[in-house]
């Protein structure tokens, strides 16, 4: 049976709004007998992704919590339902929600300010890929988290078809407290510092394929002491070859003079020219990279991203010189023993809760992991145990 729809009748309040706009209490009173249950579909926008009206929804939200625009949207969401159900013992909420608000930078910025108005969160579910039926279906990597207001009641964690029982969940999504790790400069542990590899921002002219290395040297040998082996994070992770180009300043009149180097320079200056703003910057000196962070030394490489599936971060040690690109990070006048640290079992865990990811692949962030790892020193004995690890390793 159904009851006809006309003559209409009242079917309760009907108010449309931007739900980051409009008081979430005068469209829900919360009367002293009322039930109350509130359901949203919040957009999955992160930080690149956002539209000029978006950003000005998170700057309303979170204005009195500073600078947090590099939130994903659906923070927004938790914000408002973290003030919602603020105070009453009975209110909780939840949302399946993009699982890099409990990831990297993202929780720094938005989970203190939950825990510090006494809320925890009571259950959550670790990553997961969730897609839907519509015809073109850009699924995506989610987390389901539910907060409440602060309890003594077990809280549960669920992992694919796992249930685990515990005291307390981190916002990293696993066992453990609320403790948040913050951005750092330096290492904890006086590790050498990690960074960046150079960045050419030269439109692909300062890069050589072997064939053309070959060819620059066969045209002429002058242009061998400017070719250096070149390696970005893809190149290390599927053993590609590649070499670039590199000047120094009080070479460029010898470079110029080979014929092969000059095109390639003259290229490079006019991609600068027509390209953005850091471009244009380096448009007066288009024979050397933008961002020069080369030392010639021996040195640790790992890139910026890699697979989930791998039980290890792929480590490597580069003795000639080569240039790393800014797709990799680089260690420069090293140790042999930290090659061990970082391409261990131990470091790839810390590196899977404290980094971001790009779906369920880790990029890795300097300043959060590395930065943050709590290694302890150690005797001269230890370093040479680990060194000699290395080495077996690298044979």
């Amino acid at each position: 049976r159904t009851n006809p729809t006309l003559p209409l009748k009242e079917a309760g309040k009907i108010v449309q709004g931007n739900a980051c706009q409009i008081d979430w209490e005068t469209v829900c009173p919360k009367g002293k007998d009322y039930e109350i249950y509130i359901l949203g579909n919040p957009p999955y926008l992160g930080f690149q992704e956002r539209k000029k009206d978006q950003k000005e929804d998170m700057d309303r939200v979170f204005a009195t919590l500073g600078n947090v625009k590099r939130l994903d949207y659906i923070s927004c969401w938790f914000k408002k339902a973290t003030d919602f159900i603020l105070g009453n013992a009975k209110y909780k909420y939840a949302f399946v929600s993009t699982n890099s608000i409990s990831q990297g930078e993202q929780v720094s910025l938005i989970w203190p300010h939950i825990f510090s108005l006494n809320q925890d969160i009571f259950f959550a579910h670790q990553s997961f890929h969730w897609g839907n039926s519509a015809k073109n279906n850009a699924g995506v990597t989610v987390v389901i988290i539910g907060v409440e207001n602060a309890s003594n009641s077990e809280k549960l964690i669920f992992e694919a078809a796992r249930k685990k029982i515990v005291k307390h969940i981190s916002p990293y999504l696993i066992e453990g407290s609320n403790t948040v790790l913050y951005q750092r400069t330096n290492s904890i542990s006086q590790l050498p510092e990690a960074i960046l590899g150079s960045s050419g921002i030269d439109g692909g002219n300062l890069i050589l394929t072997p064939e053309e290395k070959e060819e620059f040297i066969r045209q002429d040998s002058r242009a061998i002491p400017f070719i250096k082996e070149f390696i970005g994070g893809g190149d290390f992770l599927n053993s590609i070859i590649r070499f670039c180009l590199w000047i120094d300043d009080n070479k460029v009149d010898e470079a110029n003079s080979i014929q092969k180097i000059n095109e390639r320079i003259i290229a490079c200056k006019e991609y600068r020219q027509g390209a953005g703003r850091d471009a244009k910057k380096a448009a007066d000196v288009p024979h050397r990279f933008f961002y020069r962070k080369h030392k010639d030394t021996e040195a640790i490489i790992f890139p910026m991203t890699s697979s989930g599936r791998r039980k290890y971060l792929p480590v490597g040690y580069s003795t000639n010189n080569a240039i790393v690109s800014n797709g990799a990070f680089v260690i420069y006048d090293s140790e042999p023993f930290l090659f061990g640290i970082i391409s261990s079992r131990m470091h790839s865990l810390w590196m899977s809760i404290t980094s971001a990811r790009m779906r369920n692949d880790y990029r890795y962030s300097v300043n959060l992991t590395y930065n943050n790892f709590p290694f302890p020193p150690i005797s001269t004995q230890r370093k040479n145990e680990i060194t000699q690890s290395v080495f077996r390793i690298l044979e």
